[in-house]
C-alpha cells in the first residue's frame, strides 16, 4: 500500500513539473515593457533592516553602491535592529559619506510588547521615515544587481500593482547551497505561474517593492505585528485592500541570497515560512504539500523498488534542469539558477 501511495505522490509531483513547464513556456508575462528616462522615475525609499550581520553587510552595501538609479531620487534607510556586533558601526561609517543614506537605530524593543515579529517592528520603525513614492525591500544577506531598483520600480508602475516581487537566486556555494537553490526556484516557479494566471499569492520580503499609497492604506507593518511572516501578511493586507500583486522574473531583478549554513537553520526558516503559508488558499497548500512529501515518498520507493525510484529521480532532475534553460525569446528563467 505504501508503495502505491508513494507512486501516486511522485506521479503528481511530475505532473506539477509538466504543468509548470507548459505554463512558463506558453504564458510567461513580462511586466516591464518600456524603459523610462531618469526624469520620469519616482522617488524611492530602500529599506534594509539588519541584526548582527557584520559578515554579510559589506557585500550587500557594495551592491547598493552600484545601483543604477538617480541619487537625488533614492533614499536608503539602513535599520540597525538591536545588533550586538559591529553592524551599527558599519552602517554609520558607510552612511557618513553618502548623503542619500540614513541609519535608523531601532529602539531596544520599546515595541516588543506590541510586535510578535522583531523584523516587522524594525521595518515599521524605518518606514515612518520613508519619503519615497515606492518602497523597496531587501535583506542584509542579499546582493542586488545594478538594474534592480530601476526595473522593480518600472515593473510596479507598468503593471499598475500594489506590490511587485522579484526573483531570488541562492548563491551556489557547494552542493548544500545548490539544493536550497532548487527549493527556492520551485517555490518561485509556482508563484510565477499562478501570478501569470492573475492569482497573486504572496511576496518575498528580500526582493519586494510596494507603492507608498498601498503601504499607507493598509497601515503598514504595524497592522501585521502579530504575524510571524511579515511579508506574507503585508502582501495579503494589500490584496484585501483591492490592489494587485505581480511577480517579475527577469535577470534585472534577480538578487542573490546567502544559503542557510546548516540543516537546522534551514529547518527554522522553512518552519517560519510554513507558519505564514497556513493562511494561503487550499490549492496553494496542496501544491506545497506535494513538494514536502516528494522526498519521503521517494525514499519509500527507493527501499522497495530501487531501480524505479532512481528512474523517477532522474526524470525529476531532468525537469528541474529544463527550468533553468532559456525560454522563447531568450528569457533565461530564474537567471539560470542551476549554473
Amino acid at each position: 500500500m505504501s508503495v502505491y501511495l508513494s507512486l501516486l505522490l511522485l506521479g503528481l509531483v511530475l505532473l506539477q513539473y509538466l504543468w509548470l513547464l507548459f505554463r512558463l513556456q506558453r504564458h510567461f508575462r513580462v511586466h516591464v515593457t518600456q524603459k523610462k528616462p531618469d526624469a520620469a522615475l519616482p522617488e524611492v525609499s530602500l529599506l534594509l533592516p539588519a541584526r548582527n550581520e557584520e559578515q554579510m553587510l559589506p557585500a550587500c552595501l557594495e551592491a547598493l553602491d552600484r545601483l543604477d538609479y538617480p541619487l537625488d531620487k533614492l533614499q536608503i534607510l539602513l535599520g540597525n535592529d538591536n545588533s550586538t556586533d559591529r553592524t551599527g558601526a558599519m552602517m554609520e561609517a558607510w552612511a557618513a559619506t553618502r548623503p542619500h543614506v540614513q541609519v535608523v537605530h531601532v529602539p531596544a524593543y520599546t515595541v516588543e510588547g506590541a510586535f510578535q515579529n522583531g523584523k516587522a517592528a524594525a521595518l515599521a520603525t524605518m518606514a515612518r521615515q520613508a519619503k519615497g513614492d515606492v518602497y523597496l525591500f531587501t535583506d542584509a544577506d542579499c546582493q542586488v544587481p545594478p538594474t534592480w531598483a530601476r526595473h522593480m520600480v518600472l515593473g510596479l508602475r507598468q503593471s499598475a500593482a500594489g506590490y511587485l516581487t522579484g526573483v531570488t537566486r541562492v548563491r551556489p556555494n557547494g552542493l548544500w547551497a545548490r539544493l536550497q537553490g532548487v527549493d527556492w526556484w520551485l517555490t518561485l516557479g509556482f508563484m510565477k505561474v499562478l501570478d501569470d494566471l492573475s492569482i497573486s499569492i504572496t511576496s518575498m520580503g528580500n526582493n519586494m517593492a510596494i507603492t507608498a499609497d498601498a503601504y499607507k492604506r493598509v497601515g503598514g507593518f504595524e497592522k501585521v505585528k502579530f504575524a510571524l511572516t511579515e511579508d506574507f501578511a503585508v502582501a495579503a493586507a494589500i490584496r484585501q485592500a483591492g490592489y494587485a500583486g505581480r511577480h517579475e522574473v527577469q535577470p534585472e531583478v534577480c538578487i542573490e541570497t546567502a544559503p542557510k549554513p546548516g540543516f537546522f537553520s534551514l529547518l527554522r526558516q522553512r518552519k517560519r515560512w510554513m507558519s505564514g503559508a497556513i493562511g494561503l488558499p487550499f490549492y496553494w497548500l496542496a501544491l506545497l504539500g506535494l513538494q514536502v512529501l516528494y522526498y519521503p515518498a521517494w525514499l519509500v520507493l527507493l527501499f522497495f523498488h530501487p531501480a524505479l525510484a532512481l528512474g523517477i529521480g532522474g526524470l525529476s532532475s531532468c525537469f528541474k534542469a529544463i527550468f533553468s534553460a532559456p525560454l522563447p525569446g531568450g528569457r533565461a528563467l530564474y537567471c539560470r539558477l542551476s549554473t
